[in-house]
């Protein structure tokens, strides 16, 4: 008789998910599905975890569903040009005499984006040009924002990036993105690990959109 197939409930060959996550690294909970591994915390809600049924189907919903995770065209960042080195601004306290003489430089997506003074979430300078005299920064240095950060603001991110005129008002300062990276763990089980790949790939390709 063939193994009855689960969402983690009796090995990972026979979860339904297995073709998309690949099965836990580790064997011993290969074997017995990640939904019973005692490294799974159950009081977690913000992980996928198919023994909490309802928060485990409302996370499935977020993304569209976990079982398709093509994406429409992206854009890449133009390399040509680019120094083999970048240096990084991680704020704004510096105040130079005269604007840095920086061709490219790097900061962080969420010294742009995230809580405003006001209230809300959206994009703190209205454009480009303000960005750069807030950093010191000539009016032609290139701009690369770093997506890559701790995970309170990236969940942040996540929760509030579809509110109408986010992404826009982002696209308007006309800079490069580099995506914000959703954690890989061994203490999760694997659906939160496909989850996290497949926000990572809706957060690219929604940023490309608006640069189209």
């Amino acid at each position: 008789m063939r193994p009855l197939r689960t969402f983690g409930q009796n090995g990972c060959p026979n979860c339904l998910l297995f073709s998309e996550c690949g099965g836990h690294p580790l064997p011993l909970i290969y074997r017995i599905g990640c939904a019973n591994s005692a490294a799974s915390v159950l009081g977690n809600t913000d992980d996928m975890h198919p023994n909490l049924e309802e928060r485990f189907w409302e996370l499935w919903r977020d993304t569209g569903g976990l079982a398709d995770h093509s994406v429409s065209s992206l854009r890449p960042i133009e390399t040509s040009g680019l120094p083999r080195y970048i240096p990084v601004l991680q704020n704004w306290h510096l105040w130079p005499a005269k604007p840095l003489a920086l061709d490219v430089v790097s900061i962080p997506l969420f010294k742009v984006i995230g809580k405003l003074p006001g209230g809300g979430y959206g994009v703190r300078f209205p454009n480009g040009a303000t960005l750069r005299r807030k950093f010191g920064l000539k009016e032609d240095t290139r701009i690369i924002l770093r997506g890559v950060d701790h995970d309170p603001s990236i969940e942040t991110f996540w929760a509030k990036h579809s509110c109408p005129g986010v992404l826009d008002a982002l696209a308007a300062l006309d800079l490069d993105v580099t995506i914000p990276n959703f954690s890989f763990f061994t203490c999760v089980t694997g659906f939160q690990i496909v989850r996290n790949r497949k926000r990572t790939l809706l957060c690219a390709e929604r940023l490309a959109a608006c640069r189209t």
